[in-house]
């Protein structure tokens, strides 16, 4: 597991936020996620259910995160699987039956970036941009899951900001 802290530079503050916001402020508590053993269907049904675009994948116990699936991880392997069939096989195997017998753990990233609440919600965003991320979990110190930083919940926190220019 990678964890980061801090970036140098620029500061919260000359964006127009609290220079105290922390990750944990932000970020999304209740976390839906999967297991290495789930299947592709699985995920494809909650992030449709949810309306998630990634879900951490836990280990055994259910606290650590081991892995990260995103919608667009599921698109790939969905297009790597079907791309050996004829049209004629596709048809009578169907993309459900192909996603049901692929599993999370073949094409979920392993160990991802991760940050920790007490990060400030400026490096976060800073992680997220030069990495081009759509997520970042969460992780105590123990290394467990307590929440996941979407690019969501930055839009909600400028979207509740009190120098949010009007429309």
């Amino acid at each position: 597991m990678h964890t980061a802290t801090h970036l140098p530079d620029e500061t919260s503050e000359s964006l127009g936020l609290d220079p105290e916001l922390r990750v944990a402020d932000i970020m999304t508590r209740d976390v839906v996620t999967l297991s290495a053993d789930d299947t592709l269907a699985l995920a494809e049904d909650v992030m449709a259910l949810g309306r998630f675009r990634h879900l951490p994948v836990v280990d055994l116990d259910g606290k650590a995160v081991v892995g990260l699936v995103t919608h667009r991880d599921l698109i790939g392997a969905m297009a790597r699987a079907l791309a050996g069939f004829t049209a004629q096989e596709r048809s009578w195997f169907g993309r459900e039956a192909v996603a049901r017998t692929l599993r999370i753990g073949d094409v979920m990233q392993i160990y991802p970036l991760t940050v920790a609440p007490h990060t400030r919600i400026y490096d976060a965003a800073c992680l997220l941009r030069l990495n081009k991320f759509g997520c970042l979990p969460v992780v105590d110190d123990s290394g467990h899951l307590c929440g996941i930083l979407t690019e969501a919940d930055f839009v909600e926190l400028f979207a509740n900001s009190e120098r949010r220019p009007t429309c």
